[in-house]
């Protein structure tokens, strides 16, 4: 079922107030009827409002659906923004920017012409007159298909807000003002008052849900009710379409005398220049705050930042995770290393892209773990949600004994290292043992670094499964 509705791409996002998005994103088009508190969506997606079936809210003849929608990023597959069961009924959503509107269930899908912005609220709606489908942005036709003559399917399941009960992908990102209608609305309609608040009755008007202080319906018909970790808030995030994390990086002396210097290099394989972002997130700390530098890549050329730590980011004594915000699909990696004389130790890394992060809910394992007297291991929990994220890890001998279960809290955006993290369960000589990770409240990156005590070498091993 998701192989239906599934497109590639990436995410990741990070916290500002509205004020700073102003700031942040430029002068945005208007649209004064956006409020200043809105549904916000969890990073964890398992945030929506939900709305009991009635049958009003099965339109057979024709049906408009209008929203207001703040995309922080392309995603990695469809998010619903209004559904009632996509099999069955209506379901209406963005697939790698473009809207998607299943009028009668599984098999009638259209999608836009036009994108749906990131970074900015945007309006969207999609008519059906029981033939011709049409979609708006901004009030801007983008789209028009004939589906031929036939009455929208209907479904007893409820209508979710943010999701669907077929199909539970929230956007990353902000509604605001759902307007549901069993008339298809002429253009001139939807762009007359896109910019206005409807708060009275109207011809055709079933259902209006601001979605500013709480799920209920302005008609005072069809109130909802909210689910999961989905809030009303002020707090907007930051667009990234393409984003990449490297997990560890410092400018920071270590044991036996090691000092740790991480380079960077990000490759844009494009033809058109790549705007990047890059934040530096100290280890141990809550960095939803943190101010980002700017750097561009050429076309075809690679953009290298040696001791990225220090030179670029003026830090001579951190450790933390960077996170790189692209434009467009670049190819970023690091090396980190420590020196000896002339002669260095350490290894390199392609960054990880943020919908290869374990996910709330998932497990993943890294295996040869060692801590005896020729190596050491250390373990990074990178976090790369906006939420606290929990996570247990359990380690495993090689003979298959379970030794014990730790939960490390990594704070939103941050970065923690626990060094010979073996002795956290056991003060026996380990080889060939495996960490299990089991994240919640969040996404996070999991990494080994295996370090020979003789050379401080160190080889990078991620859970990739």
């Amino acid at each position: 079922m998701r192989a239906l509705l599934k497109l590639g791409a990436f995410k990741i996002f990070r916290l500002v107030t509205v004020t700073s998005l102003l700031v942040l994103t430029g002068a945005l088009p208007a649209s004064a009827q956006v409020a200043t508190s809105f549904l916000v969506f969890p990073d964890t997606g398992d945030g929506y409002v939900e709305i009991p079936h009635a049958t009003a809210l099965n339109p057979t003849t024709a049906i408009t659906i209008e929203t207001w929608i703040y995309l922080a990023d392309r995603g990695d597959s469809c998010v619903s923004l209004v559904g009632k069961s996509f099999p069955q009924a209506y379901w209406f959503g963005v697939c790698s920017q473009y809207l998607r509107f299943y009028a009668r269930g599984t098999g009638s899908a259209r999608d836009s012409i036009g994108q749906v912005p990131l970074g900015r609220w945007a309006h969207v709606a999609v008519t059906h007159d029981g033939r011709y489908q049409k979609f708006y942005i901004d009030g801007t036709l983008q789209g028009e298909f004939d589906l031929g003559e036939a009455p929208l399917t209907t479904s007893t399941t409820p209508v979710n807000i943010g999701s669907d009960p077929s199909f539970r992908y929230t956007p990353r990102g902000a509604m605001h003002e759902v307007r549901l209608w069993s008339i298809a609305r002429t253009q001139a309609a939807i762009e007359g008052d896109r910019l206005m608040r409807i708060s009275t009755a109207r011809p055709g008007l079933v259902a209006v849900w601001p979605l500013d202080v709480n799920a209920n319906d302005v008609l005072g018909v069809h109130n909802g009710t909210l689910m999961g970790g989905a809030q009303f808030g002020s707090t907007l995030p930051i667009a990234c379409g393409y984003s990449y994390w490297i997990a560890t990086a410092a400018h920071l002396g270590g044991s036996g005398g090691s000092m740790w210097a991480t380079d960077f290099a990000a490759f844009n394989p494009g033809t058109a220049p790549a705007a990047l972002t890059l934040y530096m997130l100290p280890r141990d700390g809550d960095n939803a705050g943190i101010t980002p530098i700017a750097r561009s890549v050429s076309n075809g050329q690679t953009l290298t930042l040696p001791d990225i730590v220090l030179a670029t980011f003026g830090n001579a004594n951190l450790a933390g995770s960077i996170q790189v915000c692209s434009d467009r699909p670049v190819t970023v990696s690091s090396r980190t290393f420590t020196r000896e004389g002339a002669k260095t130790y350490g290894f390199g890394t392609l960054a990880t892209r943020r919908e290869q992060a374990i996910a709330a809910g998932s497990v993943r394992s890294i295996p040869d773990i060692r801590e005896n007297a020729a190596f050491r291991t250390n373990l990074g929990l990178t976090n790369v949600s906006r939420t606290t994220a929990s996570v247990k890890v359990k380690l495993t001998l090689s003979d298959g004994t379970v030794v014990g279960e730790e939960t490390y809290t990594v704070k939103p955006w941050s970065h923690i290292q626990r060094n010979r993290v073996v002795r956290d369960f056991t003060t026996a000589s380990v080889a060939g043992a495996v960490l299990t990770i089991a994240p919640s409240g969040g996404s996070v990156i999991a990494y080994a670094a295996i370090v020979d005590g003789s050379t401080n070498d160190s080889s990078y091993v991620e859970a990739l499964y």
